[in-house]
């Protein structure tokens, strides 16, 4: 009977100490993922701009997947950081990707492009809360480009 309390007294011990560590630390590693680094990574570069997100510093690039395709881009998604990115599928001189923002009740709240970057993806937005959509834009070939402005190819849906 001794041996059973004592290990109960044991395994209460480590919860209280465990909880107390979680408290202190002021985070779970579950609470990166809701919080987002929010308008600090507007506009940023996801592959250079390194979050730092509940204590932990790393670049959204770092987990990011694709959530959505079109022809020539893909909306791209950091869980780590909640930002969305426009990234090309094809990247060439005459063309560029677009990434819209839309705030909870679907207004526009932001813009942003690679077509001044030189980059084959936009600056991120953030997500947390908001939806974004990727658009490829560009011309059809050197004539089109002296010719005409650029023309929207394709986008894909927001997520």
């Amino acid at each position: 009977m001794r041996n059973h309390l004592a290990r109960r007294w044991k395994t209460l011990a480590v919860a209280v100490v465990a909880s107390l560590l979680v408290t202190l630390a002021g985070h779970t590693p579950a609470s990166a993922v809701t919080v987002g680094c929010g308008s600090a990574c507007d506009y940023q570069d996801p592959d250079d701009y390194v979050a730092n997100v509940g204590g932990v510093h790393r670049t959204c690039a770092a987990d990011a997947v694709t959530k959505l395709t079109a022809q020539g881009v893909e909306l791209r998604y950091s869980a780590f950081c909640r930002t969305a990115w426009a990234r090309a599928t094809y990247c060439g001189y005459l063309g560029f990707v677009n990434l819209y923002s839309y705030d909870s009740t679907g207004t526009w709240r932001a813009f942003t492009s690679s077509y001044r970057t030189g980059n084959c993806y936009s600056p991120m937005l953030n997500d947390k809360g908001m939806t974004a959509k990727a658009c490829s834009e560009g011309w059809l070939d050197e004539v089109d480009y002296e010719n005409n402005p650029p023309r929207e190819f394709a986008c894909t849906g927001r997520y």
